[in-house]
C-alpha cells in the first residue's frame, strides 16, 4: 500500500551541465501534474509526464526541473540580418523625422542576429542522463511513499482492530437491551391504559409493541459492518491494486453509514462509549484513505 505523499530529489552533473529534478506529491483526488521545466527542455515534456504517471497513479504532484548550463556557448553574427535591422532602423529614422539614436544592443535583441550553436540537448546522451537523474527522483519518492503507507496501515489495522471490539460489545449487550425495553414499554402502555384495555386490545399492543422493537433491531447493521470490515481487511493484505485507495473510500462510505444507523438505533449510557468509538475509528479510517494512492 502506498501513501500519496511522497518527495525525491536527485542531481547529477554531466560535462558542464547540472541537473536537479525535484518530485513533491501529496493526495488528490486524481492525477493532478504540475510540471516546471525549463523552455530548453520543453522537448521533454511529453516523455516527463507519461514516466511520472506510471510511477504515480493518483496525487497532486509538483515536479520541479532545473538546469545550469555552464558550457561557453559558440556565439556568431549574422552579417545579412545584422546589416538588414541597422538599415531598416535608419530609415525608420529618417521616415519618422528623429534625431534618436540607435543603440546596437537594440539591433543585436532582434531575432537571428546572434546565433549559438553548441547549446542543443536534445541527445542520446544528455536523454540518458537526465532520465537516470529522473529514475533516482522518483525511486525516493516511491520510498517515502512506501514508508508513509506502511505507517498507514499499522494505523488501519490497530482502527478495525477496535471497531471490531466495540461491534462485538454492542453486539452481546443488545439481547439484554431487547428484553428489557420490551418490558418497559409493556408496563408503560398498561400504566397509562390501566382499566380502558380489554384483553383482546392487550395482545394487539403487545403485538404492535414487540414489531416496534423488532425494527429497532441492529444485529444487520452489524452484520453489515463485520462484513465491511472483512473485505477492508481483505484490501490491505492485498496490499497492491490500481484502484486501492478508491475502492477503501468506497467501503468506508458504507462503514460510515452503517455506524451512523447503528447509532440512532442504538443508544443506551451503557453502549455510548462503544458506539463511540466505532464511530470515531471509522472517522480516523475515512482520513486516512483519502492518502491512499
Amino acid at each position: 500500500m502506498k501513501s500519496m505523499t511522497g518527495y525525491g530529489k536527485s542531481n547529477l552533473t554531466f560535462e558542464d551541465i547540472d541537473l536537479d529534478i525535484e518530485i513533491k506529491s501529496v493526495n488528490s483526488r486524481f492525477f493532478d501534474l504540475k510540471l516546471y521545466l525549463p523552455r530548453e527542455l520543453s522537448f521533454l515534456e511529453i516523455e516527463l509526464r507519461n514516466i511520472i504517471r506510471q510511477t504515480i497513479k493518483r496525487a497532486y504532484i509538483e515536479a520541479r526541473i532545473s538546469i545550469r548550463d555552464r558550457r561557453i556557448p559558440k556565439i556568431e553574427i549574422d552579417e545579412n540580418k545584422l546589416l538588414t535591422y541597422w538599415n531598416l532602423f535608419q530609415k525608420v529614422r529618417e521616415v519618422v523625422g528623429s534625431n534618436q539614436n540607435i543603440s546596437l544592443e537594440k539591433v543585436l535583441d532582434e531575432p537571428g542576429v546572434v546565433t549559438t550553436d553548441n547549446t542543443n540537448l536534445d541527445t542520446d546522451e544528455f536523454r540518458k542522463i537526465f532520465m537516470t537523474c529522473l529514475a533516482s527522483a522518483l525511486d525516493q519518492q516511491e520510498k517515502m511513499a512506501q514508508s508513509e503507507g506502511l505507517s498507514m496501515k499499522n494505523a488501519l489495522v490497530e482502527s478495525l482492530q477496535k471497531i471490531k471490539i466495540s461491534s462485538s460489545n454492542v453486539y452481546n449487550a443488545f439481547e439484554n437491551y431487547k428484553s428489557t425495553l420490551f418490558e418497559k414499554y409493556k408496563a408503560r402502555i398498561l400504566e397509562l391504559l390501566n382499566d380502558h384495555i380489554t384483553e383482546e386490545n392487550e395482545k394487539r399492543l403487545l403485538m404492535e409493541t414487540a414489531i416496534y422493537i423488532d425494527k429497532a433491531d441492529i444485529h444487520e447493521e452489524l452484520t453489515r459492518l463485520d462484513d465491511h470490515i472483512l473485505k477492508f481487511q481483505e484490501l490491505l493484505d492485498k496490499g497492491s491494486d490500481d484502484e486501492l485507495g478508491k475502492t477503501m473510500n468506497f467501503i468506508v462510505q458504507e462503514m460510515h453509514r452503517e455506524g451512523n444507523t447503528l447509532g440512532s438505533k442504538y443508544s443506551t449510557p451503557q453502549s455510548f462509549q462503544d458506539v463511540l468509538i466505532i464511530k470515531e475509528e471509522i472517522e480516523k479510517i475515512r482520513e486516512m484513505v483519502q492518502n491512499v494512492e
